[in-house]
């Protein structure tokens, strides 16, 4: 049990619902709950139920069964995940929460006790204000190929303290959540844990990244982890003023150049170089013939073609091809750290060959942009969500005698 200062403190363990299917999500409540009273840990389980269109009648009846508050989702726009976030920090905030975390359901845990006092224990000693999960062993595209390569790129010196930036779980003083999901920057759609993390990196904050025994046990179709990269690179990119670029563009990144032999895939070398298009357009031929490798196909979807986009305004779709159904193994876990150090070099050719002349002006286009792999958001959408999370979040806890 940990000693008696932590059980004073208040904590509000949130998860954001959408389709993992209820027996996983209250499995994974029970476990929670039932560590942190072995623990001597006050907890309020609180779920956002990210779907829309879920009827009501249906919600009281997983709200009685689960024990927990559920947060519904009164708008329909998608994807949401961090907007659930965002709320659940402000809910946690009224009811006067110390700490707040956001785990997703549908993680593998070795053993609750230690995932719970580990995600917990540097808050609650104060050695940390946010505590980010190093998921190493099992980190997928999303971590390797674009949070590595946004916080190497982006954020230098982040990476030694945050090993996997998006690993889908997070704990933190109330306040330190709160206040980085109400800043202007923040995203609601995937982009929005990358804000957190890399406005927590600017603003000094104590981030830690233990490893916690955490084990992927899914995979979503590449079709679904575009969308993650094409928001995240946003999220990155509006970081990206001409001060950040000069940096870039003068650091010269440390390059073996055997990565390409040990992956098969030794002519790919020659166009990795230039602007993202170059790039999108010479890899993409490169892969049709005789050395075509899922894994190192993972590149396009999940940094050529966002970055194509996003920093030469070219549209990419033709050069992108989803398997009908390929969540069950989509790419070799064993040489995704390698296909990485391609990831990182081909970013950062593509941002110092860009041409961004008004650091501003990219910006706002970048935050304009909506449909297709940017999701529902508006800048008036979002201005509107906003808005109303206040009363909403009053509402729901005077019905629920939280407040």
């Amino acid at each position: 049990m940990m000693n008696e200062g932590p059980s004073r403190q208040r904590v509000v363990w949130g998860t954001c619902w959408y389709y993992e299917p209820l027996e996983t999500l209250s499995l994974f409540l029970e476990k929670v709950v039932a560590a942190a009273s072995r623990n001597g840990i006050s907890v309020t389980p609180v779920v956002f139920d990210a779907d829309h269109s879920r009827p009501g009648a249906e919600r009281r009846h997983i709200s009685s069964q689960l024990k927990c508050t559920i947060i519904p989702n009164w708008i329909d726009v998608y994807p949401n995940k961090n907007f659930g976030i965002a709320i659940i920090a402000q809910l946690a905030d009224q009811i006067d929460s110390d700490i707040v975390t956001v785990v997703d359901s549908d993680w593998d845990v070795e053993d609750f006790d230690y995932f719970l006092t580990g995600l917990l224990g540097p808050i609650f000693t104060k050695t940390a204000d946010i505590v980010v999960p190093d998921v190493s062993p099992c980190a997928g595209r999303d971590n390797r190929l674009v949070g590595c390569t946004i916080a190497m790129l982006l954020h230098p010196g982040l990476i030694d303290s945050v090993a996997t930036p998006f690993p889908g779980a997070l704990a933190g003083s109330t306040q330190r959540i709160r206040d980085l999901t109400e800043m202007e920057s923040y995203h609601y759609d995937w982009g929005g844990e990358l804000d957190i993390l890399s406005e927590a990196w600017a603003g000094g904050y104590r981030i830690s990244s233990p490893y916690l025994g955490m084990k992927n046990v899914r995979h979503r179709s590449s079709q679904s982890k575009a969308h993650d990269a094409f928001q995240m690179w946003r999220s990155g990119l509006e970081r990206l003023d001409l001060h950040v670029l000069e940096q870039i563009s003068s650091t010269a990144e440390p390059w073996d150049s055997t990565v390409f032999e040990r992956l098969g895939v030794p002519g790919l070398s020659d166009v990795i170089t230039g602007t993202a298009t170059a790039q999108l357009v010479g890899v993409t031929e490169y892969l049709r013939g005789e050395y075509h490798d899922r894994t190192v196909q993972q590149i396009v979807p999940m940094v050529l073609a966002p970055l194509a986009y996003l920093v030469d305004g070219i549209n990419p779709v033709p050069y992108l091809a989803f398997p009908s159904d390929d969540t069950a193994s989509p790419y070799d876990p064993s040489k995704l750290p390698l296909v990485s150090e391609i990831a990182r070099y081909a970013a950062r050719e593509a941002i110092v060959n860009a041409d961004i002349t008004s650091g501003n002006e990219f910006v706002a286009r970048l935050r304009s942009l909506t449909g297709g792999f940017f999701g529902d958001w508006t800048p008036e959408k979002k201005a509107a969500a906003r808005s109303v999370i206040p009363e909403k979040i009053a509402d729901l806890g005077s019905a629920k005698g939280l407040l």
